[in-house]
């Protein structure tokens, strides 16, 4: 049914122009250093206090860990090390939802758009664990690891699909519609003449594009490149995405 419902609703915007479609539209880029940048300019992220004390309680985490490692197994004071270490960790949890809610409530809000568009990222692929390395002798060598454990951890924090899965049942209740859209190259296009040069990227936060010469925030850019691509994908009326994940996305 929610299928259905979200065909019918694209089906009845098809009539209008491209032009129309972007007054109604916002496009969104999401990131490591900010979660959320959408096309008309805001960002969104946790609150200085709330990453202060998740820090804190990831801290006190590690603490109760270790000291339950340390206890008797099967011991009362080893179940409550871990009792202690939960309740530490269930704080971040929460945190992390209710910054999900909170963001994809104030996007769906806006009275002016009635199209979100995201890129289809598999967020399950992203954070998949790199697999082991051998040299010749069968000595495991260097995968980096650490580093990728790092960053997955910050992907997951973000809470990248859980804003996007959140906004898209909140936008089926207004009559609105949520699409997803293929990421590649999406921060190295120019949202206004389209030229994509890998040299245009030329730091996390500044996009200069080679052809043009214009600068722009990469973050607001690339939600601007979200935005267009789901407006062509929409008035397309293509039945699948590009991985053949469907038309809405998962």
């Amino acid at each position: 049914m929610p299928t259905r419902r979200r065909e019918q609703i694209a089906e009845d915007w098809r009539h209008l122009s491209a032009d129309q479609l972007a007054e109604r539209t916002l496009g969104g880029d999401r990131g490591v250093a900010k979660p959320l940048v959408t096309s008309d300019g805001q960002a969104f992220d946790l609150q200085p206090v709330q990453k202060s004390r998740i820090k804190r309680n990831r801290w006190q985490r590690k603490k109760w860990q270790r000291r339950a490692a340390r206890r008797k197994k099967g011991s009362k004071n080893r179940r409550k090390a871990q009792q202690n270490a939960h309740r530490y960790q269930r704080y971040e949890k929460h945190v992390r939802y209710d910054y999900a809610h909170q963001t994809s409530h104030q996007l769906v809000v806006n009275d002016t758009i009635d199209l979100y568009v995201f890129e289809d990222l598999k967020i399950a692929n992203m954070t998949k664990r790199p697999k082991a390395k051998r040299d010749a002798q069968g000595r495991f060598l260097p995968n980096g690891r650490k580093a990728k454990a790092g960053l997955n951890r910050v992907i997951l924090a973000s809470t990248w699909g859980t804003v996007v899965s959140f906004t898209r049942y909140k936008a089926l209740r207004q009559g609105k519609l949520v699409l997803t859209v293929p990421p590649p190259y999406s921060s190295q296009e120019r949202a206004v003449c389209g030229h994509i040069n890998l040299d245009s990227r030329l730091s996390q936060a500044e996009f200069v594009c080679q052809d043009c010469g214009h600068t722009d925030n990469a973050d607001h850019n690339a939600s601007v490149v979200m935005k267009q691509r789901g407006i062509k994908k929409l008035l397309e009326g293509s039945s699948r995405s590009a991985n053949g994940r469907g038309f809405f996305g998962s």
